[in-house]
């Protein structure tokens, strides 16, 4: 006969590295509205925790629950490890899981192995442990090389921004003085008309004197050297607006680069995290404070809340923007515990499903560097008719959408 897995409630002490690596914040949220779990008024990311952890120890519905939940979540893992028998195959394809960034599932599917050895177990643990202290040393890295790269980003869009409105003010006054040159000219091949018709006059065998004759042709001769003049003022400004064009696309290349610098440097955009597509374990509970048995006896200042309870549920409408940054404003705005929802301004989104997601949401914001004046002036006049909360962003950096949350936030509380 098989043994039987290993259930959440039958271990010891390790239901806290579980849940806080194998369950996100939002779904420990979730789960406590589903399952009707006792919350104090305004609780933070730390409170959920530990009530879930406390029903977590002792067999009941709500253990029951997360059991089959984890099982259902990670049933591929579990599948895996399930085959295997040998205590070193276990650890050897921990290890395996470990290198390849996939952490979460075979995390739970060792911890609840009915053949896992305690001895293996304190020492994937001990490993989870000394994670969590690596990550957030590096998220901390990271968010340093980050502002950085938006200082930089920011500096390149401003100086961007300045030698377009010169080269738009530049090829406003060309524009104007090409049209001056061309009524000129026009003008000019009026008159030589005019004088080739009075030229042609004079050569009629009723003549005029030999001088009118001359100083009308001196006159053409004039008027054809003033016109190769303007031809040359004319290729002068086209050659000047093609190099400033030039300027303008190295401009634009350097700030694509440190865009895309900063896309690299963000600690949860690629796979190497060990909780790819959650909130990272090190984010949610440190083991440093949450890994004994007296978890919920100490009184865990240090582990971080990342979440606003004031602005718990609320839907935030971005408008505008730029598209390589929306998954970041989407993961920063919902760390707050918000409901992230976005709209590009027209380039791609129709204009009706615009007013349908202005319809649900608590909140809008608009960076004014990054979305069309139109999209700009019809979200505002939607805001003020609809009496709903409108900030307008300084520019569409993760640094000035931070503020905006922190700005509501404060407002709110």
């Amino acid at each position: 006969m098989i043994p039987a897995r290993k259930k959440l409630w039958e271990h010891d002490d390790y239901q806290c590295p579980i849940l806080g690596t194998c369950l996100s914040m939002a779904e420990l949220r979730k789960l406590a509205r589903k399952l009707d779990v006792s919350l104090p008024p305004g609780a933070s990311d730390y409170d959920v925790h530990v009530q879930f952890v406390r029903l977590a120890r002792r067999e009941g519905p709500v253990a029951q629950y997360l059991n089959k939940y984890l099982d259902r979540k990670y049933r591929k893992a579990v599948r895996a490890f399930h085959k295997i028998g040998d205590q070193t195959a276990l650890e050897a394809l921990w290890r395996l899981s470990v290198k390849a960034g996939d952490v979460p599932g075979p995390f739970w599917a060792l911890m609840s192995h009915p053949g896992a050895a305690p001895a293996l177990l304190t020492r994937v643990f001990g490993e989870m442990h000394m994670l969590s202290h690596l990550m957030g040393a590096a998220n901390r890295a990271d968010l340093k090389r980050l502002t950085g790269l938006e200082r930089r980003v920011d500096e390149l869009g401003q100086a961007l921004s300045r030698v377009q409105a010169a080269r738009r003010a530049q090829k406003l006054e060309w524009t104007l003085r090409v049209k001056a040159l061309e009524d000129s000219l026009e003008e000019e091949r009026q008159e030589r008309l005019k004088f080739s018709r009075q030229v042609r006059e004079a050569a009629l065998p009723v003549q005029r004197p030999e001088d009118d004759a001359q100083a009308l042709r001196d006159q053409i001769e004039a008027l054809r050297g003033e016109t190769r003049r303007q031809a040359v003022i004319i290729e002068t400004l086209y050659r000047e607006n093609a190099s400033l064009r030039e300027r303008e696309g190295e401009l634009q290349a350097d700030l694509e680069r440190a865009e895309a610098e900063m896309a690299r440097a963000l600690p949860f955009a690629g796979e190497g995290c060990p909780a790819a597509g959650q909130e990272c374990p090190g984010a949610e509970c440190s083991a440093a404070h949450c890994a004994g048995p007296d978890c919920l006896s100490q009184d865990c200042q240090d582990c971080p809340a990342s979440g606003c309870p004031a602005l718990a549920g609320k839907n935030v409408l971005y408008v505008g923007g730029r598209c390589n940054l929306v998954r970041h404003y989407r993961q920063l705005v919902e760390r707050t515990g918000c409901r992230f929802h976005h709209h590009d301004g027209g380039v791609e989104h129709s204009a009706a499903e615009l007013y349908g997601k202005l319809a649900s949401a608590d909140v809008v914001l608009c960076p004014v560097d990054c979305v069309s004046h139109e999209a700009c002036q019809a979200v505002k006049k939607a805001c003020k008719h609809c009496m709903k909360p409108f900030l307008m962003l300084r520019s569409s950096g993760l640094s000035a959408l931070s503020r905006s949350l922190d700005t509501l936030a404060t407002a709110v509380n």
